[in-house]
C-alpha cells in the first residue's frame, strides 16, 4: 500500500523470513521465520481511521499508522536487489510472484 510519496506497508520476504513493513521500517513485524517459497497465503490490508490493519491468513498481525489523504494498492514482485547490493551478482537472478486473486473494495 502506498501514499502519495512513500510505501505505507507491504509484505517483504527475506530468505525464509516474511515481514510486514511500516514506511521505511522494513522489519516492522515478523510474520513467520519459516516461510517456504510457493506456499500460498492470504494477505489483507484494511485502511481506516488513520491506520492500516494488516492480516495474514485471516489473522490480524500488525497495525501501521497510516494517516494519509490518498493511497493506492499495488500487487506484484518488487525485488530490492541489484548488482550493487546483492551477492552473487548474476544475470540469471530474478524475482517471481504468483497472485491467485486480488480484490479491492472501498467503503
Amino acid at each position: 500500500m502506498h501514499d502519495s510519496s512513500s510505501d505505507v506497508t507491504s509484505f517483504r520476504l527475506e530468505g525464509t523470513s516474511l515481514y510486514i513493513t511500516s514506511y521505511n521500517t522494513i522489519h516492522y513485524k515478523l510474520v513467520t521465520s519459516n516461510y517456504q517459497l510457493g506456499t500460498r497465503f492470504q494477505g489483507k490490508f484494511v485502511a481506516h481511521d488513520g491506520k492500516v490493519d494488516v492480516y495474514y491468513n485471516g489473522a490480524l498481525k500488525a497495525t501501521v499508522d497510516g494517516a494519509f489523504g490518498s493511497g493506492y494498492y499495488k500487487a506484484g514482485a518488487y525485488t530490492q536487489a541489484n548488482c550493487n547490493n546483492s551477492s552473487p551478482c548474476d544475470t540469471s537472478n530474478y524475482g517471481q510472484v504468483a497472485l491467485y486473486g486480488v480484490t479491492v473494495t472501498h467503503k
